[in-house]
């Protein structure tokens, strides 16, 4: 019986880890961080079919190596495996600056793209 209580005793405290804010904002920053990759690889695929030269040399030679849809699998379980990994260690200020930059580079994305639809 005193197993059960520790058990009940350590779902307890798990749940009172887990109500508090400052995880659950990292947690939406992950989410976040991964929405604003995804955005990253869709305006990147869009632009590199609309003439558009991959900008980062890594993603660029992985890619040449890989081919388009791997180098985006692997991308993607990278960023969101280092942003679980800052998220446990409750560095929500690294993941709100990864987003910025993110969102930075679908806007540059975004940019070209329609620079290359209107000139």
């Amino acid at each position: 019986m005193e197993s059960r209580t520790g058990t009940i005793a350590a779902v307890i405290t798990r749940a009172k880890t887990l109500s508090n804010a400052q995880t659950f904002k990292g947690f939406g920053l992950v989410y976040l961080l991964l929405a604003l990759n995804i955005l990253d690889i869709l305006t990147t695929h869009i632009g590199l079919q609309s003439g558009a030269v991959e900008a980062n040399p890594l993603i660029s030679c992985l890619i040449g190596e890989f081919g388009e849809a791997s180098t985006y699998i692997i991308k993607l379980s990278v960023v969101f495996a280092a942003a679980l990994a800052i998220s446990r260690l409750g560095k929500t200020h690294a993941l709100a600056l990864l987003c910025c930059g993110f969102a930075a580079i679908v806007i540059s994305n975004l940019t070209i793209f329609t620079q290359n639809l209107i000139g």
